[in-house]
């Protein structure tokens, strides 16, 4: 109290010594640094309560480093329709969009064409990871016109893994479509961990990102979990409850280790 008191006997004494016009100048500087040092703070996102976990990229990212095990391979996902009633949106021409977007080869697609539907597949390696891409449609008769579609790329690249979440948004955005797109990231650790520890650990990821449990099941090789959290993207609605991040922990005899995957908005593999 007294240290307070001391200090703003001081200031009083000090602002005596100066003029209105003085205050004013000095208070005005204050007040720009204060505002250089905020505008600067949201355009990098350090003030923002959402920016570090806005997508399901960085939630899964977030939630799985926090776990600090190896990692073994991050899939990347997006899946749904889109009507082709409009000429530009019919199932070649997406094709060519795609091609053209994620740089693909054409000479090695696979076409299937039936009296039923018509399938394009393609499978391409890339020095950082592989995208196999799935474009389906059903042909004549009174099937909608509509196109499904299935990108999945697979990589051990954070950086990467990052970049093609990033071209598989822009991408169906070029399309008007809303993305939904799934991250998984996994891991493994030597042998056998107990119920209790596999779930300490998926707790201990969901906590890194302000995820509250939803549901979950566990069993002596197999814990899985499903969270919710504020800070995340797209969510799955399952039985009317929202989840965006699953963990999920078995372990493998035969090879003696305890595998991990840490999923947002799920985790769309066998586990």
């Amino acid at each position: 109290m007294k240290r307070t008191m001391v200090f703003f006997a001081k200031t009083s004494h000090f602002a005596k010594k100066l003029n209105t016009s003085q205050i004013f100048s000095a208070l005005l500087c204050m007040a720009i640094v204060v505002w250089a040092v905020l505008l600067v703070g949201f355009n990098k996102g350090i003030y923002s309560p959402t920016i570090l976990y806005k997508d399901n990229y960085a939630v899964s990212c977030k939630a799985f480093t926090a776990l600090n095990i190896p990692l073994k391979e991050i899939k990347v996902q997006v899946w749904g329709q889109i009507n082709t009633e409009e000429k530009k949106n019919d199932l070649e021409n997406i094709y060519n969009q795609a091609a053209a977007h994620f740089m693909l080869d054409k000479e090695n697609v696979e076409i299937k064409d039936n009296k039923d539907t018509i399938l394009l597949k393609q499978q391409e390696t890339f020095p950082q990871g592989r995208l196999h891409l799935v474009l389906q449609s059903p042909r004549g008769g009174s099937a909608s016109p509509i196109c499904y579609y299935n990108f999945l790329y697979t990589t051990t690249n954070t950086e990467k893994a990052r970049e093609i979440y990033q071209q598989f948004t822009a991408f169906l955005e070029k399309l008007a479509v809303k993305p939904d797109i799934g991250v998984t990231f996994s891991g493994s650790v030597p042998g056998f961990i107990t119920e209790v520890d596999c779930s300490r650990r998926a707790k201990k990821a969901a906590r890194t990102v302000q995820a509250k449990m939803v549901e979950g099941i566990q069993g002596e090789t197999l814990t899985s979990i499903s969270f919710y959290t504020p800070r995340g993207g797209r969510w799955a609605e399952v039985k009317g409850r929202k989840i965006n991040l699953q963990v999920a922990l078995h372990y493998d005899k035969s090879q003696d280790e305890t595998n991990i995957y840490v999923g947002a908005p799920l985790i769309y593999q066998d586990y």
